[in-house]
């Protein structure tokens, strides 16, 4: 696979990523009872975006999930998050599709 190629099956895939976290900014906002299930999730698609962009050719990707994902672990930050900050981040991310 060639680093363009790589670069564009990332691409694709945070594209997806992005959809499925929409979803769940929808549920923050809504007032979702499953909160500790929406922040899990939501950890696990920033873990999967930190690991892989840098080595797929989207560094700023992976220095975005990173931050975040260092603000869902700090004290009280599962607990802080809200759906603008998580729309906020989408909206980074989008711009590196």
């Amino acid at each position: 696979m060639t680093p363009a190629e790589m670069r564009a099956a990332f691409q694709a895939d945070l594209a997806r990523r992005i959809g499925m976290m929409e979803q769940l900014a929808d549920r923050l906002e809504a007032g979702a009872d499953c909160r500790t299930e929406v922040v899990a999730t939501l950890a696990a698609h920033l873990h999967d975006i930190k690991g892989t962009g840098r080595p797929f050719g989207v560094p700023e990707a992976t220095e975005l999930a990173r931050n975040f994902e260092y603000r869902l672990k700090s004290p009280g930050g599962r607990m802080a998050l809200d759906a603008a900050a998580l729309r906020d981040l989408l909206q980074s991310l989008r711009a590196l599709c």
